[in-house]
């Protein structure tokens, strides 16, 4: 979970020396957080338990370390931000209590940073211990070290800025553990990591809220009268932004509920956006999160140079791809706009696909790139006829197949890059696909087709792909299906299937039966068996049927085989079965009446047997 300062620090041309470097597992960090943070501690208790782990093991004074500024503290010294601001300082004192140090600036990059202070105050957060110190052999050094590791892990990935205002009073064992793996998650980009993504987003927006209220009310003392309507009206619009953040964050932060929670948020926010949609024509998706007036003017021009049959089509504005993807209707084009950053979707393309939709990347030379958003077996989903141009298709890992065309799908790319999947495109049954100007790199295998896909490339290339294509058969599209619709021979004898149906189903009714009617102290073998003997005797002619023509059975696939429910026209084996049922109830009888002796365990213990034996074959 640490970083390597001085490797990344020379990449970008800063020279710093080496610094104490920590990783550890899941687990190690559980135990060393269960060792600062008991498992009564509540909310209001985190924050002294620090204090107490600060003072017994930070070394209060006399070592050096690399200072990193934080975006607040870059802002009140005037000093770039991160490694680019990076200084090394010699560590003067340290404020347990208060979470700061006092430090020498003793180098810092000359053409940045300018502060005319000689001793200034930052967070212990901000800094990170050389690995090489004068006198370290009597200093506590690398325990210093560790517990600044642990403390920067626990504020900015477990602790969220909403605990502070909650008081629950076994926040340690209610949250420390979830909120650990949701952390391995987002690191590792697996399990969770869509839902552990959206709570550190929620968690930094909720701290940047805070701290504008602050600014907010320590500025309003100074504020005019006439200005103070003003004031207040920003105020309870943060206020009512605090209260959605923390209220959505509840509800993705409960260890049980919390998944459930995500997956509910998700659909209700997509069928909003779609409601939200006044214009229900094909029109324009204009991906364009936010800039100048300038560089919307620069995207319009280009949009009516490039596409002049779309002029008439109606523009709708959005932030992100999914946003887009969420509100389409068959036959919209979807714009991407803006190449810097990456635009994020997991899953189908909702109605794109079922009018000619299209994604496209504004510009040819500098193409946008697409990502997955969470964790998934498919990337991009596509159910009927999408046309691609100008993007990268980056499945980065974290999903098993880059793009997925359904049967009787249709997937035209051109001038589209597939890359870092396991699969990178996936044709099924029956389906088409054309790539001009297109490549798939970076996948375990660069295409997997079924034999009746149609595929027409152009200046097509794979790259660094362990297998080109993989062929599938026509009917393994079928193999996953769980209801198998048979059609079977009038003269074909069912009587041996047919009778070891009915009879496991009769003998779990007549069971069903006993334990609905009689509590559980008093119900045993010995009533089940009576039950058997009053049913079995009875001879079931209602039964049978008699059907005319071909006759259909509905089969369940199994791991060994298929249970059928069966039409037949041979009525004639009932007597049979009626006797063989009673010779089973007389066992079953028998078997009851030897234990009538048993204690109440027992009866029950062989109740349980009786069950299964009569229920396996079903």
């Amino acid at each position: 979970m640490e970083m390597d300062i001085s490797k990344r620090s020379e990449e970008e041309g800063i020279e710093l020396p080496d610094v104490i470097t920590h990783s550890f597992s899941k687990d190690q960090f559980l135990h060393k957080f269960k060792l600062i943070l008991s498992e009564s501690l509540g909310s209001q208790d985190i924050e002294d338990a620090w204090i107490g782990y600060f003072e017994t093991i930070i070394e209060p004074c006399g070592w050096m370390a690399v200072w990193i500024p934080s975006n607040k503290t870059s802002e009140h010294y005037e000093c770039p931000e991160g490694r680019e601001g990076a200084c090394v300082v010699e560590v003067h004192d340290v404020d347990p209590r208060n979470f700061v140090a006092q430090v020498e600036i003793l180098k810092a990059p000359q053409q940045s940073v300018s502060i005319d202070e000689k001793e200034i105050s930052v967070d212990v957060a901000e800094l990170y211990p050389l690995s090489n110190q004068a006198n370290s052999e009597f200093m506590n050094i690398k325990e210093t070290a560790e517990a600044l590791t642990l403390y920067r892990c626990f504020y900015k990935h477990i602790w969220r800025p909403w605990d502070v205002d909650e008081n629950i009073p076994n926040w340690v064992q209610l949250h420390l553990a979830a909120r650990l793996n949701l952390m391995m998650d987002h690191s590792s980009k697996t399990g969770q990591y869509s839902m552990a993504k959206r709570l550190q987003e929620l968690a930094s927006e909720a701290q940047r809220t805070k701290d504008e209220i602050s600014e907010l009310e320590e500025t309003a003392v100074d504020v005019d009268d006439d200005e103070m309507d003003g004031v207040h009206a920003q105020l309870q619009q943060l206020a009512m932004r605090a209260h959605e953040i923390t209220h959505e964050a509840k509800l993705l932060d409960d260890p049980i509920y919390g998944k459930l929670n995500y997956s509910a948020l998700k659909a209700e926010k997509s069928r909003q956006r779609r409601e939200n949609r006044t214009n229900m024509e094909p029109g324009i998706l204009l991906v364009w999160k936010n800039g100048p007036l300038q560089e919307m003017a620069t995207i319009m021009n280009t949009l009516c140079n490039k596409y002049p049959d779309m002029s008439t089509l109606s523009l709708h504005v959005v932030p992100s791809l999914q946003h887009a993807i969420d509100m389409t209707v068959p036959g919209d084009t979807v714009i991407l706009s803006q190449t810097a950053g990456r635009h994020e979707i997991t899953g189908g393309l909702n109605e794109l696909g079922r009018g000619g939709g299209k994604i496209v990347g504004l510009e040819c030379h500098v193409r946008p790139v697409i990502v997955p958003s969470e964790t998934s077996d498919i990337m991009m989903l596509i159910d009927g006829e999408v046309d691609m141009k100008n993007v990268i298709v980056d499945a980065t890992r974290i999903a098993k197949a880059g793009i997925v065309v359904r049967e009787r799908g249709a997937l035209s790319l051109n001038n589209v890059d597939i890359k870092n999947a396991e699969i990178g495109l996936r044709l099924q049954g029956n389906c088409k696909s054309s790539m001009s100007k297109c490549s798939i790199r970076n996948c375990s295998v660069a295409m997997v087709r079924s034999a009746d896909t149609s595929v027409q490339t152009k200046e097509y290339g794979v790259y660094d792909c362990g297998e080109d294509v993989i062929l599938e058969p026509e009917d393994s599209q079928d193999s996953d299906s769980v209801f198998i619709i048979k059609s079977v021979d009038l003269n074909t004898n069912f009587n041996n299937e047919k009778n070891v149906m009915r009879e496991d189903f009769q003998k779990l009714t007549r069971l069903h039966r006993v334990s609905s009617s009689t509590p559980k102290s008093e119900a045993g073998p010995l009533d089940t068996a009576k039950a058997n003997i009053s049913m079995g005797s009875q001879t079931s002619y209602d039964s049978c049927s008699t059907v005319d023509g071909p006759q259909l059975s509905l089969g369940i696939a199994g791991g060994g085989g298929h249970a059928a429910f069966s039409r037949t026209s041979s009525c004639g084996s009932s007597l049979d079965e009626a006797a063989a049922m009673t010779a089973d109830s007389r066992r079953t009888a028998s078997l009851a009446s030897s234990c009538s002796s048993m204690t109440k365990e027992d009866r029950e213990a062989a109740e349980i047997e009786a069950v299964t034996n009569h229920g396996m074959e079903l």
